[in-house]
């Protein structure tokens, strides 16, 4: 018997999916489609990501960018071509709605599930014109997927169905994560001779060098703590347009040898660096998820989490990690002070990786969305 068709629609192809697509796609015959060659602001080997896919997919990529938002033309082509039972789709987008009209308009029926990176801030001061997209897409929509139980329950609290809601973080599969770990560990001894990492604690950051991830604000806090503890030092991985901006700040602070920037790094480069680093931040002023957490934590790493972050969920303070508030630099500089307490002096990465700190399970939220899936295809049955 064949498996029911379930089709996503999704922006652009990441590291961190390819665990969940090919879970779903051991349940479900799935296909995905893909409306940009990469994230916006993120560049990632794409090649290589789709070769590790066990589902068909493609790419719709013919349309226009408006105010950020992705106009993509053969939705609904796309759908007629592959005959789904569910279609998943990101949010209150434009494909969404061209999902909705032609679920509305043609002979095929198909269950609709909304996929949101939105995390409970994001959903409480929505704008006015989001919040009405929001209401008429949740109408007419049989499921919803969100990242965080916080984010769930604020739904159903504001009238969506809990038991149509399936809570799937935004992560991998440890095992798989945590074997590539193993790899970057020869990598990992040749950075902790090069930058000289003997005898120190070592923070580290990862991701994007814009304004909204506050990096500035880790650096500022970081200072504070340098001046106490001299043998501290602060790894931040990523690039972008503040880059020059934080060199700058690093160099005018007189930390040019306690702050390594590294550029942009992807696989085992980066992973290296989780094997090396000691404590994680996270000072993002905006972050739907951050995925980065999950990836530190499942190395064994605390994090430091801004309150406003979606990944805060998966912060247990004082246990995994601290939060604070992203604003504030003395509040982050603090608990910086109380994890470095906590940690002995960076050593050679050795054959036994440390405990995955991760409080969530991978399997459960997949089995989440899976029974949602099935739950959506069997409301459907009859229907031509």
């Amino acid at each position: 018997m064949d498996r029911p068709r379930v089709l996503v629609l999704h922006p652009a192809l990441t590291p961190y999916r390819i665990d969940l697509f090919n879970a779903l796609a051991e349940s479900f015959t799935l296909k995905t489609l893909f409306f940009r060659a990469n994230p916006v602001s993120q560049s990632f080997d794409q090649t290589a990501l789709r070769q590790q896919l066990h589902c068909e997919h493609g790419d719709l990529t013919r349309g226009v960018d408006v105010w950020g938002r992705q106009f993509r033309w053969g939705v609904g082509g796309a759908i007629r071509a592959f005959q789904p039972r569910v279609v998943v789709a990101m949010e209150y987008a434009p494909s969404t709605w061209m999902a909705a009209w032609e679920r509305m308009i043609g002979n095929h029926r198909f269950g609709l599930v909304l996929w949101t990176a939105d995390n409970v801030e994001m959903c409480a001061n929505a704008s006015r014109l989001r919040a009405l997209a929001r209401t008429l897409m949740l109408s007419r929509a049989d499921g919803l997927v969100v990242y965080t139980t916080a984010t769930r329950d604020w739904y159903a609290r504001h009238g969506f169905d809990g038991e149509r809601i399936a809570v799937c973080a935004n992560i991998n599969r440890p095992e798989h994560f945590r074997a590539q770990l193993e790899e970057g560990r020869t990598l990992a001894r040749t950075l902790f001779h090069r930058h000289q990492l003997g005898g120190t604690r070592l923070f580290l950051s990862v991701g994007r060098l814009a304004a909204i991830k506050g990096v500035d604000r880790i650096l500022a806090a970081f200072q504070r703590v340098q001046r106490q503890h001299p043998e501290t030092r602060l790894a931040i991985v990523g690039d972008g347009v503040q880059r020059n901006h934080l060199e700058s700040l690093a160099r005018e602070a007189g930390l040019e040898r306690a702050v390594i920037f590294t550029g942009q790094l992807q696989a085992q480069e980066l992973r290296a660096w989780y094997l090396l680093g000691q404590v994680f931040i996270l000072a993002s002023a905006f972050e739907p998820y951050g995925a980065v957490v999950h990836e530190a934590l499942t190395a064994g790493i605390p994090v430091i989490c801004s309150r406003v972050a979606g990944a805060r969920d998966l912060i247990i303070d004082g246990d995994n990690g601290w939060l604070f508030d992203p604003w504030d630099i003395e509040e982050l500089a603090r608990c910086m002070t109380l994890a470095m307490a906590g940690c002995l002096p960076v050593e050679l990465p050795g054959d036994v990786l440390p405990a995955s700190l991760m409080p969530v399970s991978f399997t459960e939220g997949v089995s989440q969305f899976v029974r949602l899936l099935q739950r959506t295809i069997t409301s459907q049955r009859g229907l031509p």
